[in-house]
Formats: C-alpha cells, structure tokens, sequence
C-alpha cells in the first residue's frame, strides 16, 4: 500500500530493498556483488545506519575498465571510488517533487538510483524507472479521479432544472401555458421544470372564507 503526502504517493512508498557496503569493504569484494548470477545494479555505503556514497554497477564498470584500472583499483577500499554525493531523499517527499530533483542531476549521475532514508536512516533505494513508473501511474489515477469527479458533476448539473424567462399564467385561475400551448396547473408546471415538490395546506385568509364555522384560525 502506499504512503501518501496530502493525498499523494511518496517516495517512501515504492522504495525497495537495497544492498549496502562499507567504505572500507574491498572494491574486490564489492565487485562480487554486483556481478553475483543476481546482478545488483547498486550498493549504498553506509556509515553505520546513514548513507555515505553510492556505487553503481555501470560507473564501477568504467573505473575498472580504464587502462590499469583493474589493477589499480581491484584491491583498493570502495570509498576510494563511491560518489559521496548521491542524491538522498526523506521518505515523505512526493514522487513529482522527486522526479524533478533527480531529472536536474549532472548527465552522468542522471540514471543512478535515488538513496531513500526514514529518520536519515536507509530506507531503501528507488530505481528511475521505478520512480517514473509509479509517476505515471499516479497520474494516470489521478486522470481516472478527475473524470469520474467530472462525471458525477455533470450527473448532477442534469438533474438541475431551473425555470428562466417569462411564464405565460392565468390571471385568474392561475394555470401556467408551456411550451406547447397547454394550460397547466401551477404545481404541475413547476414540478416539471425544477426539483421542487409541493404539500396543501390552506392559508388563513382562504380558511375564514371557505370554513367559517371551523375557526381554523383566531382573528
């Protein structure tokens, strides 16, 4: 399920499991990893519970096939050649918001996964991909929110009759002529062109006149 900011999905939420080192591991021993039958395409270096650096597998790929580069960099430490300045993320941050950060990185960092932390802990890590995967899909939520939002309105605006220009009624029995020529009753005719419902009763004017004997009303 996923985490959401002011009814949007965060970062937190699709970051996934994320396999870390130390500073002071052996590239060697790093190099194992990333190539294991599961190849990894990134480990995050820790400091304890907080990342320090980033590995991925194409840029130690590059470093080690440089001229010498094997060789020199083989057995060395991997806080020799981690980038010490990945993009890291609280877990609470957006996916727009992330998306727009990572997309104004330098060209060379603009595909390395994006280190996700809780409390400047590791969280996990999110892929590009990932990131712009589960951006469109929001958006397309969002899309499918907004029509059926847009349907229900217009449901409703249908169910809303007004009465506008002038009414053509009797002046004395007090029937209203539509559209057609018809002389309706008043009820009839404000029923039918609006929501409005009506219930009798009898006013008391009309109630001394026609029942005088009731004294439905006091003087």
């Amino acid at each position: 399920m996923f985490e959401e900011n002011n009814n949007q999905i965060t970062i937190g939420s699709i970051a996934t499991f994320s396999h870390t080192t130390t500073p002071e591991t052996p590239i060697s021993r790093l190099f194992e990893i990333l190539k294991s039958d599961d190849p990894v395409s990134a480990v995050v270096v820790l400091n304890g519970p907080e990342p320090v650096g980033l590995v991925m597998s194409m840029h130690l790929d590059r470093v080690l096939s440089q001229r010498y580069g094997f060789s020199v960099y083989y057995n060395r430490s991997v806080g020799k050649i981690m980038d010490r300045s990945p993009m890291i993320i609280d877990h609470t941050e957006n996916l727009s918001q992330a998306a727009d950060v990572a997309m104004k990185r330098e060209t060379k960092k603009i595909y390395d996964h994006i280190i996700v932390t809780r409390d400047k802990a590791l969280l996990g890590t999110v892929s590009i991909r990932r990131l712009l995967i589960a951006l469109n899909d929001e958006q397309r939520q969002n899309t499918l929110e907004l029509e059926a939002a847009n349907r229900q309105l217009k449901e409703a605006l249908g169910q809303i009759k007004t009465l506008q220009g002038l009414l053509p009624i009797c002046s004395v029995c007090k029937k209203i002529r539509d559209d057609k020529g018809y002389w309706n009753q008043i009820e009839h005719y404000i029923s039918e062109h609006s929501e409005a419902q009506f219930s009798h009763g009898i006013c008391p004017p009309c109630a001394k006149k026609l029942y005088p004997e009731l004294k439905l009303y006091s003087a």
